[in-house]
């Protein structure tokens, strides 16, 4: 018996605790050669050469589509918005812990976890960024709306990068997919009522005016149907609606332009920042972007752990599912800002969870 895989096999069940009581000799064996394939994939990636180091950068691709498959199945119940490093969530603590100073400082808008941007782009410093409409030059600013460098809390402190997007804005007045005679929008995906399992569409809580009865596509469009009622939303801290159905659509789980919804997964930071990702919006058709911070904090409008991405988004949209490149959705889009073709995404786990509704997992 070699000595060495005996090794490997104490590994797997200290990783996997009691579980590694359940597993066959034959399962354990084939984790054990997957547990020394990941150590050969990861020195091809630190010493190999090119050919070697572009088979792990392969390697690494189908690990990490294996990952999010995997979070997604295991994120059943939407309970928590972000998942991070001990890093990350550091500078997120000292942010939570200085919420009520930004949220009534002039000028600010929001804030997150981030690089340091310099020349437009992006540093290795990690940062407590805060987002501004305009940004001024401290010399021109009195002290007392002069942003401090450095925020701190219980000990800690961070440094500040003062970043400008300019104006926060709805995603709405455009003609859209989904309508009740106000504001449009579009219809975001369809998902599972937990009271009742009827199919709901999910949508912006922002897009519903004070009619109850929805339309999909919008009113005075070609082809309009009754799509149904309003049946509950909330814009505290998300911003989200859930219309009940009249006569759900043959594919309910599928989406224009996107193709079938593999189901829903929270994001993780820093493995999510500046991964490709994609949306369909009634008004701008397909449009793909990057995230920029998994997790961010807006003041006014009040988003908490809204996802920041880029992606030149018009009004219209709102209420467009957010998906990465395996079809899981991470959010719904609720607004933008003027600088940079930056949108804001309401987590989609949050979605569920303030909606009472549910969207299975593939």
């Amino acid at each position: 018996m070699n000595p060495k895989n005996e090794e490997v096999k104490q590994l797997i069940k200290q990783i996997l605790g009691k579980k590694a009581d359940k597993l066959s000799a034959s399962e354990l064996q084939e984790l054990s050669a997957c547990f020394l394939e990941g150590g050969r994939q990861a020195l091809m990636a630190l010493n190999g050469t090119t050919k070697q180091a572009a088979a792990a950068l392969n390697y690494a691709q189908e690990l990490r589509n294996n990952a999010r498959r995997q979070f997604a199945r295991k994120s059943t119940k939407p309970t928590q918005a972000t998942f991070s490093t001990p890093e990350w969530q550091r500078i997120q603590h000292i942010l939570d812990a200085n919420y009520d100073k930004l949220a009534t400082w002039p000028g600010v808008l929001g804030s997150s976890p981030g690089f340091r941007i310099c020349k437009s782009m992006p540093l290795t410093e990690k940062t407590a960024t805060i987002y501004v409409q305009k940004k001024i030059l401290s010399d021109k600013l009195p002290d007392t709306v002069l942003l401090p460098s450095v925020l701190s809390a219980n000990g800690d402190e961070v440094s500040v990068d003062v970043v400008e997007v300019g104006e926060i804005q709805p995603q709405t007045l455009a003609g859209s997919s989904l309508g009740a005679g106000g504001p449009w929008g579009t219809l975001g995906t369809y998902a599972f009522d937990n009271q009742t399992n009827r199919i709901v569409a999910l949508t912006a809580q922002h897009v519903a005016s004070r009619m109850t009865n929805y339309s999909s596509p919008r009113p005075g469009t070609p082809n309009t149907a009754p799509l149904g009622r309003l049946l509950r939303g909330s814009r505290e801290g998300t911003d989200a609606a859930a219309i009940l159905v009249d006569s759900p659509p043959g594919f309910p789980f599928h989406i224009a332009g996107i193709g079938q919804v593999r189901g829903w997964r929270p994001v993780h930071d820093p493995a999510d920042r500046n991964i490709g990702v994609r949306m369909h919006g009634a008004a701008s058709g397909n449009l793909d972007g990057y995230i920029i911070a998994p997790r961010s904090t807006w003041y006014s409008p009040n988003y908490r752990n809204a996802i920041l991405a880029t992606t030149p988004t018009r009004g219209g949209d709102s209420g467009a599912a957010l998906l990465d490149s395996n079809n899981f959705i991470l959010g719904l889009l609720v607004g933008r800002a003027d600088q940079y073709s930056l949108a804001l995404f309401t987590p989609f786990n949050l979605v569920l969870s303030e909606l009472g509704c549910s969207l299975p997992t593939a």
